[in-house]
Formats: structure tokens, sequence, C-alpha cells
């Protein structure tokens, strides 16, 4: 898929500018919607890495759990990009513990090729940790999840950039759990997050 849409997809929203293959399933990976604290998720987040011309504002939504808002800011070459994107988060919980995933509508995200339109219905996931004003990425490994669809494991589509899969959320989450989360999800170096400010206001605090 096409560099601006891959930009999108490395949570929150934007991301290298190599090309990466990608997941996407009819429906959104996770079944549990996890408490999401405003103290540990509202915030301005920037690339950890030293790059400082791609901004996230990150705000949750008041009224739906799991719903996340945020706002990307990129200033590369002097022209300035925003846009919007929806965040559905969902947890796993396998083992008692509790594995975020981040969920996008692909016909939310900038595509123009045909192939990518035909995405539309789909989601886009991966998982992801937050430790304390940090967010680790772990991108799915496009490898195992080709290799369940060839041998018949998982129903789904293996293309050029991209896995499809078909599978019914019950069907993938039972093979990520057979398979270990551990396995399937690698943690990314270079795809760490870190909030530079934070929007929270602990609203018990008065004023004097």
């Amino acid at each position: 898929m096409k560099k601006s849409f891959i930009i999108v997809l490395m949570i929150v929203s934007a991301v290298l500018m190599s090309s990466c293959a990608v997941i996407v399933s009819k429906d959104m990976m996770g079944s549990g919607k996890p408490l999401l604290s405003p103290e540990k998720v509202e915030g301005i987040w920037v690339f950890d890495d030293g790059r400082d011309d791609t901004f996230y504002f990150v705000k949750i939504d008041k009224k739906i759990k799991g719903l996340v808002h945020i706002l990307n800011i990129n200033t590369r070459k002097k022209n300035i990009f925003t846009k919007k994107f929806k965040v559905r988060v969902k947890e796993l919980v396998f083992k008692g513990k509790s594995y975020l995933f981040a969920n996008f509508r692909v016909k939310d995200l900038d595509v123009d090729k045909e192939e990518d339109k035909e995405l539309g219905k789909y989601y886009l996931w991966f998982r992801f940790d937050i430790k304390k004003d940090r967010i680790l990425l772990y991108m799915p490994r496009i490898d195992i999840f080709r290799e369940a669809i060839e041998r018949g494991v998982l129903r789904g589509k293996s293309g050029k950039d991209y896995v499809r899969l078909d599978s019914t959320e019950r069907e993938i989450e039972d093979f990520i759990k057979k398979t270990g989360i551990e396995k399937l999800f690698a943690p990314d170096s270079e795809m760490i997050i870190k909030r530079i400010k934070k929007f929270y206001i602990n609203q018990r605090k008065s004023c004097k």
C-alpha cells in the first residue's frame, strides 16, 4: 500500500517511510473494551528517535469507551499536513494478562489504489503497550499469518503488501492464543512514541 497509508497505520498514525506489510480483518482485534486513563494517554506525543516533524494530539472520547481521537500534524519539508483519526482500542485477555490492540477503519485512511479501496470495510490493527510516557508498538508477524492462510488454518487472502483475514474474530483470537502472542507480535525499536506534554488535569483538585 502507498507510503501515506503506511504512515497512518503505525499508530497512532504515521510511521516510517519504508513500506511494510500489514494485516486487516473484517472485525476489530480484541473482544474487550479497556478503561483508558486520560492521565496515561492524553497529551502530545512524538517519535522517540529524535525526529521533530511529526506530532500527535491525543484525546479520549468521553462517551464511547475505548475510542481515541488523534490529530496528526506533520511539518516535513516545510509543508504542514494535518489529519484526524479515530482509533478503537480493544483488549485481548489471555492467561490473566491484558493485551491492547489499536484498530483503524481502512476506509478512514487515505487510500487511492483500487486494491486499497477494496479493503475499506476492514480494520487494520496492531498491538501496543503503554509504559509511563512511552508507547511501544508490536507489529504482526506477517509471515506467520501468511502461512496460516496457506495451510487453511485461517481464511483470507495474502496480497503483495497486506494480509486480509476473513476468519471470525473468535477464530483469529483462538489462533493468536494457540500460537502465542509474543511469537506473533514483534516489538519495533524504531516505533516508540513518547509524550512530551500532558492534557490531563486532575479534577479532584480545587482552585483556591
